[in-house]
């Protein structure tokens, strides 16, 4: 099981009593990569503002392998079911991720987009 689509670690953590909803992300979050597995795989770092009905604004500093971005201007929209699970989509730059809401306070995302060789989990903490 060490082939290049199987995790080698990782962790679990429990989920808090619910309902969620969209509502629950009408704050601003600090959003940033965990050091990235491969060298093609977005860094970045940042704040993103949650309009509380799924509209998303705010900007990143973006870090690759051909360079760096700073102060990039970043816009999207977002779902939450009352199950924690939501859905991101952002229009600048274009990305798609899937999220849990652990608690109110805490998501856990992943990309999902085909074209990221390395996916990233991205923690958003408020």
């Amino acid at each position: 099981m060490n082939g290049p689509s199987q995790a080698l670690s990782g962790s679990f953590e429990g989920q808090s009593a619910g309902p969620f909803g969209p509502s629950l992300l009408a704050v601003d979050f600090f959003l940033g990569t965990n050091m990235p597995s491969t060298t093609d795989t977005l860094n970045l770092s940042g704040v993103l503002g949650a309009d509380g009905a799924g509209g998303l604004s705010g900007t990143v500093d973006v870090g690759f392998s051909e360079g760096n971005m700073v102060d990039q201007p970043i816009t999207g929209n977002y779902t939450l079911a009352s199950d924690g699970r939501g859905t991101l989509a952002l229009i600048s730059p274009g990305a798609n991720t899937v999220f849990y809401a652990i608690s109110p306070q805490k998501l856990v995302a992943i990309d999902v987009d085909a074209a990221v060789t390395g996916a990233a989990v991205i923690e958003l903490e408020k």
